[in-house]
């Protein structure tokens, strides 16, 4: 691969960005910035952490399912700050959105937060399973705040906002000690992802 020296940066200066599809027709991605392929086609749904030099850049996903969709973002990055950069939306009606991430962690905790990128539910309450909201009103496109707690095991649900029962039932999660974890809620089965580099 032929790289442009400018894009990088000592990792200890760089902005940290990681990539995810939350499209349910994509079978994989090229990630372009400034023009420039950070690699082959990704099979999976989420690419790990590249640093890239601070300041201002477009970034491209090319998605690869029939026809191709392409997708670009102009981003302002900074020194030292990490961030995931999500294509949501539809077939013929895509848009890439950024989310700062937060990977640190107290020792021996864990924490998670929620993307919410299933556009037929515009607004939805995450909550423990039959049990309390711990993230009300989330909105389509929209990330929570993280949320500390002891490393355990879950079962947690998505409602319609302000309902009783599950519109999205998750399967059990089990969050480790000293890890971050972004749940991305999709049309297909959640997608968790860890905020680790």
């Amino acid at each position: 691969m032929t790289v442009n020296n400018s894009l990088y940066a000592d990792m200890y200066k760089a902005a940290m960005i990681k990539f995810l599809t939350g499209l349910p027709f994509s079978s994989g991605y090229t990630i372009h910035i400034d023009g420039i392929s950070l690699g082959a086609q990704f099979p999976t749904r989420n690419s790990g952490y590249t640093p890239v030099s601070p300041g201002h850049h477009q970034a491209g996903i090319s998605i690869h399912a029939g026809t191709p969709v392409n997708t670009t973002q102009i981003l302002e990055l900074s020194s030292g700050k990490f961030y995931t950069l999500a294509v949501a939306g539809s077939r013929g009606s895509t848009k890439l959105l950024i989310f700062e991430d937060e990977p640190w962690v107290p020792a021996g905790e864990a924490k998670i937060r929620f993307i919410h990128l299933y556009p037929q539910e515009k607004s939805l309450d995450i909550a423990v399973k039959k049990r309390d909201v711990i993230f009300p009103d989330v909105q389509y496109g929209q990330s929570t705040p993280y949320l500390g707690i002891t490393p355990m095991s879950l079962e947690l649900e998505a409602r319609k906002t302000g309902a009783k029962g599950a519109a999205i039932d998750f399967p059990l999660l089990k969050f480790e000690h000293d890890t971050a974890y972004t749940i991305v809620i999709t049309k297909e089965e959640p997608l968790v992802i860890k905020d680790t580099f």
